[in-house]
């Protein structure tokens, strides 16, 4: 019975986020308590699925990625006044939850089932989404609020390093072995973040070029700690990058 409720708890959990933002699109004088419902949402459901017991240290390395998701997303919500992109939005996000969940769930409960690195690219996926949600949310805030960037510095040096060292946990590499790439990348962001502030271009294509700086660097450094860099994988990357962002540049609008 536990296992089958553990089974489609990640889909009910990503139906609960839908509807909590649903209902906050709809309230939004509900803004204070929307916060502390979507974390609950997410903080029980690791609970649940690796065992009930929040003081196991398995409960505390699988919630980071989707809580930090979680939070990004609700700051990034309030920025968004288009109704389609809202809806877009809260669909992708319910979507995410759901199929995060679901392979924590597969990957500590049907393990015969599990597809070899499903969690590993789950988990870099969703960590390069939330940074990116977080980033636009930084220069968005400081653009629309007139709050000094440079009060964000800090955060985006944490958040930059700590998802980057979720992402290597998941591909199991050790602290020992990456915390030297973790501070560097790190450091490498809030400088390219500080320098891209001064662009005359909108916070979404300003998030947009610091997310793919981080994409390449995380990519190559992961590779390398892996041992199976390679000048394929690197050319790779960075073409993936340069589409990325000339598709940007030909479709943003300049001030």
């Amino acid at each position: 019975m536990l296992f089958i409720f553990n089974k489609i708890l990640p889909y009910l959990s990503g139906v609960l986020v839908g509807i909590t933002f649903e209902i906050w699109s709809i309230r939004p004088e509900l803004t204070y308590y929307i916060g502390p419902v979507l974390a609950l949402i997410i903080i029980s459901s690791i609970w649940m699925l690796t065992g009930r017991r929040i003081f196991r240290k398995t409960f505390w390395n699988f919630l980071s990625t989707p809580l930090l998701h979680i939070v990004s997303s609700f700051v990034f919500f309030l920025l968004i006044d288009n109704l389609v992109i809202r809806q877009l939005f809260i669909i992708g996000t319910a979507i995410l939850v759901a199929l995060t969940l679901y392979n924590i769930f597969s990957f500590l409960h049907q393990t015969e089932r599990y597809q070899p690195y499903a969690l590993e690219n789950i988990y870099s996926y969703v960590n390069l989404i939330s940074l990116y949600l977080f980033y636009v949310s930084f220069y968005g805030i400081t653009i629309l609020l007139g709050w000094p960037f440079w009060f964000f510095l800090p955060l985006i040096f944490f958040l930059t390093s700590f998802l980057f060292m979720r992402t290597l946990w998941s591909f199991k590499i050790p602290w020992q072995k990456s915390k030297l790439f973790i501070a560097i990348i790190g450091l490498v962001l809030v400088e390219a973040s500080y320098i891209i502030y001064s662009l005359p271009t909108s916070y979404v294509f300003n998030a947009l070029l610091l997310i793919v700086i981080y994409y390449v660097m995380m990519n190559i450094i992961k590779d390398h700690l892996k041992g199976i860099i390679s000048t394929a994988n690197v050319k790779k990357y960075i073409l993936i990058s340069l589409v990325v962002v000339t598709t940007a540049v030909a479709t943003t609008k300049w001030t």
